[in-house]
């Protein structure tokens, strides 16, 4: 005999009843544990941008970068984040143009960004554990990339203007032009910028508010061409107060000239330093000592004056401080180290030596070799020409560059002597 009508729907009522309750149940569980999951992202993401923002601004100490993100990791860990171990702190080297993080062996000391990697996992033995779903355990990872610099956005700047005609390339390398260019070849004003000719940007062309670079010929500007928000504000030469009586303008010696025998004395009374008629010259003199100011050879000059096919070689890291004029023509002035950190020309002016000038002091650079160093003139015109490519970074009030000659910013370039405020952002 079959049951009533009423009680068999009562018991499907029961059965429809427990299935939908346990779906509920089911969404409640997946919804606390899915919230706890991304809360627990969250707070990991914020921890890793936290230690990658506080590390990167301690390069390019990297001890002093994995204290940092490990101490502001432990500060931020909450409810849900993790400890920072040190593996996990890595150093490299960030790329604008390719968004590209690129880890750096350890023994480099070329660094401008740091990666922070966050875990609960079970292969680090502290997997994420669910409320409800307790027999699941979950891996959750969070990284971040923060970099610094203190770039002077390209190798080549002219406060007040630029100019360029003839067929000049610019772009940028890392530490060595042997490892590649990376397209930062960035120029920059805060006046107009001027190309003809056949010049070739790889990078940015950037002009002063209310200015947009000209281009004209065959100009090319493979990055953003546009006009600065900002000025560039970029900071007047920290002269040591006693630059007068503390340099190595001793350590200067006699030069040889030509393949002759003849020797004569370079530096006259007034610090002009001329070498003219095929002199070769080499700083420091090889028998030097104790004249090192900061681990540098520090020379205090008036003109600084390379004529009739002459060369001037620096052997050691090198400062020179001019309060005249810089020339160069067919001639050479050689970094032997290769390494543009290691060679800073400092044009200072008149003021700064007591020498009665008639006309505002230039740099002129005309060379056939390649220049590897800085010429930091932010209040005299600076005038690059010739064949030779400059591997470094140049700064003139304005500047002016034709001929064929190249501008090869060197990334990893310290300018921390100019006091070029370093700016710090996460990347990734």
């Amino acid at each position: 005999m079959s049951a009533p009508r009423a009680l068999r729907r009562r018991g499907s009522i029961t059965v429809l009843a427990a299935i939908v309750l346990a779906m509920v149940f089911a969404m409640v569980v997946f919804t606390v544990d899915l919230g706890y999951l991304v809360h627990a992202r969250t707070e990991l993401q914020r921890q890793a941008d936290a230690s990658a923002l506080a590390a990167v601004a301690q390069l390019p100490d990297r001890a002093a970068a994995r204290t940092t993100a490990v101490a502001v990791a432990y500060e931020n860990i909450a409810t849900a984040g993790a400890p920072l171990n040190d593996a996990d702190v890595e150093f490299g080297w960030w790329h604008d143009h390719s968004r590209a993080f690129v880890p750096t062996p350890a023994y480099s000391g070329y660094t401008n960004a740091v990666r922070v990697t966050l875990k609960r996992t079970e292969a680090n033995g502290n997997p994420l554990s669910f409320f409800f779903a307790r027999v699941f355990q979950g891996d959750v990872t969070a990284s971040a990339v923060a970099t610094y610099d203190r770039n002077l956005c390209g190798p080549f700047i002219g406060i007040e203007e630029i100019s360029g005609n003839g067929s000049p390339v610019t772009n940028s390398y890392v530490a060595s032009p042997a490892n590649g260019f990376t397209s930062e070849g960035n120029i920059c004003s805060d006046g107009p910028i001027t190309l003809s000719g056949n010049p070739t940007v790889n990078g940015d062309a950037t002009a002063g508010k209310g200015h947009v670079p000209t281009l004209g010929g065959s100009a090319v500007v493979t990055g953003w061409i546009g006009s600065r928000v900002k000025p560039l504000n970029l900071p007047p030469i920290n002269i040591p107060s006693n630059l007068a009586t503390v340099n190595s303008n001793d350590a200067i010696p006699p030069a040889k000239v030509g393949a002759s025998d003849t020797i004569k004395s370079t530096l006259d009374a007034q610090r002009n330093l001329k070498l003219i008629g095929g002199i070769e010259l080499s700083l420091p003199a090889p028998e030097a000592s104790g004249a090192m100011v900061d681990g540098r050879w520090v020379y205090y000059l008036n003109d600084l004056d390379l004529h009739g096919g002459s060369v001037l070689t620096v052997t050691e890291p090198t400062t020179l401080y001019l309060t005249g004029n810089l020339v160069t023509s067919g001639c050479r002035i050689v970094n032997a180290t290769g390494d543009a950190n290691k060679l800073t020309i400092y044009m200072i002016g008149p003021q700064h030596g007591n020498v009665n000038e008639q006309t505002a002091p230039t740099a002129s650079l005309d060379a056939s070799v390649d220049f590897y160093g800085v010429i930091y003139s932010p209040d005299f015109d600076v005038t690059v020409s010739g064949t030779a490519a400059v591997y470094g970074a140049i700064v003139g009030k304005t500047l002016k560059v034709q001929g064929t000659s190249g501008g090869y910013y060197d990334e990893t370039l310290d300018m921390q002597e100019v006091d070029i405020p370093m700016r710090t952002a996460l990347v990734e």
